[in-house]
C-alpha cells in the first residue's frame, strides 16, 4: 500500500485471531471482512468490537440460509412479517441485516429475485427487528473457518 500497489484489501472467512494476525503482521487492516451472518447465526461480540475499533466493514453472505437449506426464508416469523408488510422473506431477512449494520451480498441467477433483492427501501419496526433476532440458534449453513490455521 504504501508503494501505491494496492489501496485496499478484504478478507473472507476470518474470524478475530485471523484479523488480529493480519493487522499484526502488516499493520494494515482490511477494509471488508465477508462473513456467514443470518438470523440463525451470528458472528461472536469479539467479531463486531474488532471490526468497529479498525472500521472493517462486515460484509454477510448466506444471509437468506444458502441455496441449499429454506429454513430461514420458510421460517414462520420471516413468513408472517413479510405477509404484514407485502414483500418476501428475502426482502425481510436482506433488510434486517442491513439494519444490524451488515452490507449484503445475495446470490441468484433468476432476474427476478435478483431485483427483488435491491428492493430494499422500506423499514422493519422495532418489534420486527427484535423478533427477527430473537431467531438465533447458532447454526451455520456455510463452513466453518475456526479451523484454519
Amino acid at each position: 500500500r504504501g508503494r501505491g500497489v494496492l489501496r485496499a484489501i478484504g478478507v473472507s472467512n476470518f474470524t478475530p485471531k485471523h484479523l488480529d494476525q493480519i493487522i499484526k503482521a502488516t499493520g494494515v487492516p482490511p477494509a471488508v471482512n465477508q462473513v456467514e451472518f443470518h438470523p440463525h447465526y451470528r458472528q461472536p461480540d469479539e467479531m463486531y468490537t474488532l471490526c468497529h475499533k479498525y472500521r472493517i466493514l462486515l460484509q454477510a453472505y448466506s444471509s437468506l440460509g444458502g441455496s441449499h437449506n429454506k429454513a430461514l426464508l420458510t421460517d414462520p416469523v420471516v413468513e408472517k412479517i413479510a405477509e404484514k408488510i407485502k414483500v418476501t422473506p428475502a426482502q425481510i431477512l436482506l433488510r434486517w441485516a442491513l439494519h444490524v449494520g451488515y452490507a449484503v451480498i445475495p446470490k441468484s441467477v433468476t432476474p427476478e429475485y435478483i431485483h427483488s433483492n435491491t428492493q430494499l427501501d422500506f423499514s422493519l419496526s422495532r418489534e420486527n427487528i427484535y423478533a427477527i433476532s430473537l431467531l438465533v440458534i447458532q447454526e451455520k449453513y456455510a463452513w466453518d473457518p475456526v479451523t484454519v490455521f
